[in-house]
């Protein structure tokens, strides 16, 4: 006899992991349906900019056509997770009429992320502002601008952290401070441990100071 669609064995062999036929992504924004009946939900959905599908491809381990294992997937989930950008992930698998899909689901976060400081000892005043965007138009780019004033001096500290960005695998981070009394600059370059399987990393760093 044959088997009915949806009791089809997993794999044909004992042991033998099952084949990943279809990969499917699932994107969602910071608030779902059930939440949206808020203005403050709405207006933040509104605002905000669901993460590019590209972003969510390149952190999958397990591709079509190669084996479906849950060690993988968890791994998976976990470096969509370190990413910082997402409320919830889930890495997990079902079968269809296909074959076996593996379902990668995501909901964003809320990233932008204001500074304000002050303080006051005596009369002396020390006090900051500034903004962080750590997921600027979906595409994982963190920007940050801030500004502080204390009796000693005043600072621009101004951040971009782009990874991935060459080859997929190769990110770039630039950090540059004007001061009042001088300047300071860092660039790094990094291509780091992708998953538990990667070889090796490289980081370059480079700096710059004049105070």
């Amino acid at each position: 006899g044959s088997w009915p669609p949806r009791m089809r064995p997993v794999s044909t062999r004992l042991g033998t992991p099952a084949t990943v036929t279809t990969v499917q992504v699932q994107r969602e924004d910071i608030f779902d349906r059930s939440d949206s009946a808020s203005w403050i939900a709405r207006g933040a959905n509104l605002l905000h900019v669901v993460t590019k599908p590209h972003i969510v491809n390149r952190e999958i381990l397990i591709r079509e056509g190669q084996p479906y294992d849950s060690v993988t997937a968890a791994e998976t989930a976990r470096n969509l997770r370190k990413l910082g950008i997402f409320r919830e992930v889930s890495v997990d698998s079902v079968r269809d009429s296909s074959g076996l899909v593996e379902r990668v689901t995501t909901r964003d976060s809320w990233t932008t992320q204001p500074y304000v400081s002050f303080k006051s000892t005596g009369d002396q005043v020390t006090w900051g502002v500034g903004i962080t965007e750590k997921n600027l138009l979906g595409y994982q780019t963190k920007i940050s601008l801030r500004y502080t004033k204390d009796p000693d001096r005043s600072t621009t500290n101004v951040e971009v952290n782009v990874p991935r960005v060459l080859w997929n695998r190769v990110g770039f981070t630039g950090i540059t401070n004007p001061l009042s009394d001088g300047r300071n600059a860092r660039v790094t370059i990094s291509s780091p441990f992708l998953s538990l399987s990667s070889p090796w990393s490289l980081t370059f760093d480079g700096r710059s100071n004049d105070e």
